[in-house]
């Protein structure tokens, strides 16, 4: 190898670089233990086996893979030779499976082994979330005689599953009803994709198991219809916001909401006391004119605002609540005057500010623009150069 040259001076290197291409992380195996004791994810966990030969033996060792979350997936190849032995012995390597999630699996699996007493007890005592998709030999009673054998009912009803997923699997209509009791809240208050707890309902009309994407529930009785031959018996959408459904036996008694600037918008009850549809309530001194107005409405006549201080709600024509630009205050005018604030509105940036913020006030300068304006002392400040204003002559 030639000598490399510093200055005047030949040097020649002692030790020749590596290739990094075979670049390892070598380390004993207590390190290695404790980095792996921190990684969550069983892809993770064996992508890190593959750094060093270390690493790849405390990953084969029983119970290495401590707290971790489960996921099989035909991404990952070879899922068709996945059997019950193997997903044993995979569950071996588990200290405590947090999430499990098996998708794809083949016909000859069925996940029996997962409530065998050696397993149930240590392997799932943390369980909070379960998917099992695309698995169609894997039965619902299999499903839950696991969920029976971990204790999921023994546990306080927050601690349950999170999410339940089965797609796919052969789950009979008598036993929807029954996995309900192994979430940590009732299904049926939402059926949103992603906050939904547990993804199959039973239909009330036809009685059939279908996917709640696929299916409604009435806000009211709370049963079930599905899409299809039932289409024209089921009902409506309720609330444009969170797309409630509501059935045609009750329809009469649904408590709704409407706008009442442009009548079309519609709420349900749920939705007004998250902030939908705005009131103008008024004082307990002084009432308002009692309308709601949607967003859109609100974005076109001005905004109904709640008062931080009294929590009075105004419309712009009933009151006027200012809203200070700097300390971000709602106060209607009543509770301005009681606490001696007045509010300045710049005529240039169209802000206003309290006298608590602004003790200045505002000032009559020229603007090249819109000539004599009334500015606040921010926009002042911003400089002649930037704002165009200058002092009064």
């Amino acid at each position: 190898m030639a000598p490399d040259t510093y200055g005047d001076v030949a040097v020649q290197a002692d030790v020749a670089m590596s290739d990094v291409s075979t670049a390892t992380f070598d380390v004993d195996e207590s390190v290695a233990a404790v980095v792996s004791s921190h990684v969550m994810s069983t892809r993770d966990l064996l992508a890190l086996a593959c750094v060093s030969r270390v690493l790849r033996k405390v990953a084969a060792s029983e119970r290495s893979w401590g707290t971790c979350d489960l996921e099989i997936s035909a991404a990952d190849g070879n899922l068709e030779k996945l059997t019950d032995d193997r997903l044993e012995h995979l569950l071996g390597y588990c200290g405590v499976v947090r999430n499990l999630e098996i998708r794809g699996a083949p016909a000859t699996f069925r996940a029996k082994c997962l409530y065998k007493p050696t397993l149930a007890a240590k392997k799932f005592a943390k369980l909070e979330t379960l998917k099992i998709k695309n698995c169609t030999r894997v039965s619902g009673l299999t499903i839950a005689c696991f969920l029976q054998a971990i204790g999921m009912c023994d546990r306080p009803k927050d601690n349950r599953l999170r999410c339940l997923r089965l797609e796919e699997c052969d789950v009979d209509h008598n036993d929807v009803g029954h996995f309900h009791e192994y979430l940590s809240f009732d299904p049926s208050e939402n059926f949103d994709e992603e906050k939904c707890s547990f993804n199959i309902c039973k239909c009330s009309k036809c009685g059939d198991v279908k996917d709640t994407s696929k299916a409604s529930i009435c806000i009211v009785c709370k049963k079930t219809f599905s899409e299809g031959e039932w289409a024209n018996e089921r009902g409506d959408t309720l609330c444009e916001s969170c797309n409630a459904f509501v059935c045609v036996a009750c329809e009469d008694t649904a408590a709704s909401y409407v706008c009442d600037r442009c009548e079309q918008s519609v709420a349900c009850e749920r939705c007004v006391m998250t902030g939908i549809l705005p009131k103008c309530e008024g004082s307990k001194h002084k009432p308002g004119c009692f309308d709601r107005w949607c967003e859109h409405c609100q974005d076109n006549n001005g905004s109904i605002l709640i008062c931080d201080v009294c929590a009075c709600s105004w419309c712009e024509a009933c009151d006027h609540v200012r809203v200070c630009a700097t300390c971000s205050k709602n106060e209607c005018g009543a509770c301005a005057e009681k606490a001696g604030r007045t509010y300045f509105h710049c005529e240039y940036c169209g802000a206003e500010r309290c006298s608590d913020c602004d003790e200045y006030g505002l000032v009559e300068w020229d603007c090249k623009s819109y000539g004599k304006v009334m500015s606040c002392h921010d926009c002042i400040n911003r400089g002649s150069e930037v704002t165009g204003l200058v002092p009064c002559e």
